[in-house]
């Protein structure tokens, strides 16, 4: 006995749009973390020191994260007001 749903195909795109997705989730946490950092009055070395390793430490065993280290200092640094 064959059943439809252990065999459906992906939808095209599916892929692209989770990574996406992905990638979506992860800046907005990041951003969302280093605010509550700064408001809860850590200076901008702990806090980007915190979001790097917190994010190594969410993907240490699910591969390649989908943003780097320098995308998370510029975001960091735009929430402390720094440019660079």
């Amino acid at each position: 006995m064959s059943f439809d749903w252990m065999d459906a195909a992906r939808p095209a795109g599916a892929a692209e749009r989770g990574a996406k997705a992905r990638r979506a989730q992860c800046v907005a946490e990041i951003r969302e973390r280093a605010a509550l950092l700064r408001r809860l009055g850590h200076d901008h070395d702990y806090t980007l020191r915190r979001c790097i390793t917190n994010q190594a430490w969410a993907w240490e065993s699910s591969g390649t994260p989908p943003v780097s280290e320098d995308e998370i200092r510029a975001m960091v640094g735009g929430v402390y007001g720094l440019s660079g």
